[in-house]
Formats: structure tokens, sequence, C-alpha cells
């Protein structure tokens, strides 16, 4: 895992690289798409790290999953991925039978 990745100017390369193809797509609609203000998508496009939750729908709207970038896997999301969030409970979470990595990134939250 490569743990030196700065996101936020990763997330403002693959930005700007879908706003070449696309003149629409605007910060304003960019921050819309990702539920945060317009000022909050600046201030992350210079950080280091971003909150997990923030970084699956950034994955989703851009079309590239950043968490295989750090993980150093291959990092095109297929059309047809679709990213869920569920909330359950501790024991619930236990029985889910989830990838061991997965397991540890949530109880370190």
């Amino acid at each position: 895992m490569n743990y030196n990745i700065a996101l936020g100017p990763l997330i403002k390369e693959k930005f700007d690289a879908r706003r070449r193809h696309d003149r629409n797509f605007t910060v304003a609609y960019f921050a819309d798409q990702i539920n945060v203000h317009r000022s909050t998508v600046y201030q992350l496009f210079k950080q280091h790290s971003v909150d997990i939750y923030l970084l699956g729908r950034i994955s989703v709207v851009l079309g590239h999953d950043f968490i295989a970038e750090i993980e150093g896997k291959e990092t095109s999301v297929p059309e047809s991925t679709v990213f869920i969030a569920v909330k359950v409970n501790h024991d619930q979470f236990q029985n889910m039978n989830l990838p061991k990595d997965i397991i540890r990134l949530m109880e370190s939250k």
C-alpha cells in the first residue's frame, strides 16, 4: 500500500481530466454530486488525506478508484460498479464476512 499519495492533488488531476472532456463538469456540479459546498472542493484539492466515505463518492463521480490507487491496484471503475452505504450495528458488521482489509479499515474509524 502506498500511504504517501497526496489524495487532494490526485483528485484535482482526475477532476481536471474530466473537465477537459466535459466543459459542463464544473466545480459547482462536482460539489453537488459529492454533496459538499463548492468551497470545500477547493480545500479538498489541497488535502493530503480525505474521509473514506467522501472518497467513495468522489470515486464514483470521477470514475476512478482512489482506494485501489492507494493499494496499488487497478484504478478504473467499471460503469457497472455500484457503491452503496449501509448502516449496520456492531453485531451485524461482525457477521458480514467482509475481507480483513475492510474490517481493519472500518474498525479503525
